[in-house]
């Protein structure tokens, strides 16, 4: 029942995931994935554990963003964006 504006970059020893406006994990050595043409919400058991959700938006980049441009896409514009996007009926 909660909802959450989340982002994950990656790029060649730069990988970062941004939940609500805040940066919340790095990696900073890896290989990037390559090949990609498919995205599942799966943690790759689908017939045991299969995803139960909603997305109400989905977007694709294919260029690294900065912290400042993820920060912003996962950030709440206003209060009232805040109190709308999470059903809150006081504050």
């Amino acid at each position: 029942t909660d909802f959450n504006k989340v982002a994950f970059k990656y790029k060649e020893n730069d990988f970062a995931l941004w939940v609500n406006g805040a940066e919340v994990a790095t990696d900073t050595s890896g290989n990037a994935p390559i090949g990609l043409s498919q995205l599942n919400f799966s943690n790759g058991d689908a017939i045991n554990f299969p995803f139960y959700g909603k997305t109400k938006e989905l977007g694709y980049y294919d260029t690294t963003l900065t912290d400042s441009e993820l920060e912003y896409l996962t950030s709440y514009r206003s209060l009232n964006e805040l109190v709308t996007e999470l059903n809150l009926n006081t504050l």
